[in-house]
């Protein structure tokens, strides 16, 4: 629907699709003949490819397929052919067709792939993402991680970020996706259970029927574990949910979460305590406890409170570390994330430093008037509207999200076209 709006504005779109069959009936259903089916990919093996793929991509070729859920489980030489044509495909299909800008996510590998060769042809690779707070609005990232939000003015409106800032420690706000919506396994399993019986699992995207029985069985059905709640002096580690490309894109090699709890509390002093929370979306009811000076709570606790009395946050890549800045509570985290500037968060290059960034970020004041800058500084960058799927968002649709995410749309090109001298004559936007 945004990208109809975008061709009635002059724009041409072109779309890139991993080839299920209903995103094939939902192109071909909405007259889109400007497609790259990437499910129709002759596959080979070209080592000079992969080298190149390696060269502009944020993440190299083994990160790659480490990160991804499908292609993690493939056969090596499956995985890295795969990776290769999608490299020439992409580029061969973005060159012929002069294509100037492309949106799309940082979820799977043809998309970390294609922002890889956005740079090389030196075109920008955007990504919607929400901003977490305000959990109503997104911005435009650039390439596939969320450190950089490209940003068309340098006018910053203070009285925003008070708003904000004051709004954000009266309510405790949660981003929108944190409200836990009531999902059968039914449906889904007969939807996946029929693309297989189908055979229209050339889409790599496409999980295992064992994999999203025992996900969902997990949930479903967590273990029962009596959580006590914590007291005293503490610091804070709340598992991500996970898969999710916060953490098995952003995260690099800190994706087990598991090893990363044992790995915190190595780096602790004796008779300090690591309380250790599940996200709530993704709680299994697993216990970390038996790991040295961890004591596991409820999914259910608080968490802005577990904050507050904590003595430091401890994140590989999660909103925690956000909330704890703007609260200015001392936060660790192990990314490079566009809130990394809030003066109590400070980035860890590696565990083995965990114990010195801790000491050196207690060490540091709040500062209110750096909060609130910040939070003008990012309702400046950002858009109202939520760029999601109607799975995460309801009313992602509705005719008025629309709108408001066709018009952000359109201001980030006439940017680009003014700046950059693009002739504006072609834009290729993703379609997962």
């Amino acid at each position: 629907m945004v990208a109809d709006q975008l061709e009635a504005s002059g724009l041409k779109v072109f779309w890139i699709t991993t080839g299920s069959r209903q995103m094939r009936n939902i192109l071909a259903y909405s007259s889109i003949f400007n497609i790259l089916d990437l499910s129709t990919m002759k596959i080979y093996l070209c080592d000079n490819g992969l080298k190149e793929l390696e060269q502009y991509s944020t993440v190299s070729v083994n990160g790659i397929i480490a990160s991804d859920r499908i292609l993690s489980k493939m056969k090596k030489i499956e995985a890295f052919s795969y990776l290769c044509c999608l490299f020439k495909y992409i580029n061969d299909y973005l060159v012929n067709n002069e294509v100037e800008m492309v949106f799309g996510e940082a979820t799977w590998a043809h998309e970390m792939v294609t922002a890889a060769v956005c740079k090389k042809l030196e075109i920008p690779y955007l990504a919607p993402v929400n901003v977490r707070y305000p959990s109503s609005r997104f911005a435009f990232f650039e390439g596939v991680t969320q450190s950089h939000i490209y940003t068309n003015t340098s006018k910053i409106d203070l009285v925003s970020g008070v708003k904000l800032h004051d709004n954000f420690l009266m309510s405790n706000p949660s981003p929108f996706y944190m409200t836990k919506r009531s999902k059968g396994i039914v449906k889904p399993l007969i939807k996946h259970l029929r693309r297989h019986l189908t055979r229209d699992t050339r889409d790599k995207t496409v999980p295992s029927i064992y994999r999203l029985i025992s996900n969902e069985i997990s949930k479903k059905f967590p273990k029962n574990q009596q959580n006590p709640k914590p007291s005293g002096d503490y610091y804070y580690l709340p598992l991500q949910c996970q898969p999710e490309s916060s953490i098995d894109i952003l995260a690099g090699y800190y994706r087990n979460q598991r090893e990363f709890v044992s790995n915190v509390s190595r780096s602790l002093p004796y008779g300090a305590k690591l309380v250790v929370k599940e996200h709530p979306l993704s709680a299994k009811g697993e216990n970390y406890d038996y790991i040295p000076s961890v004591l596991t709570v409820a999914s259910t606790e608080d968490g802005f409170e577990l904050i507050r009395n904590s003595k430091c946050v401890i994140t590989i890549s999660g909103t925690v570390a956000y909330e704890a800045g703007l609260l200015g509570v001392p936060a660790v985290i192990f990314t490079d994330l566009f809130f990394n500037e809030l003066p109590t968060i400070k980035r860890c290059s590696s565990m083995e430093k965990l114990s010195e960034t801790i000491e050196d970020i207690m060490n540091t004041k709040a500062d209110k008037a750096s909060v609130i800058a910040f939070l003008a500084k990012l309702f400046s960058m950002s858009y109202e509207g939520y760029c999601e799927s109607v799975d995460v968002y309801p009313d992602a649709l509705d005719e008025e999200n629309i709108r408001m995410v066709t018009y952000a749309f359109m201001d980030v090109i006439d940017s680009y076209s003014s700046t950059k001298s693009a002739t504006a004559a072609s834009m290729c936007s993703k379609l997962i």
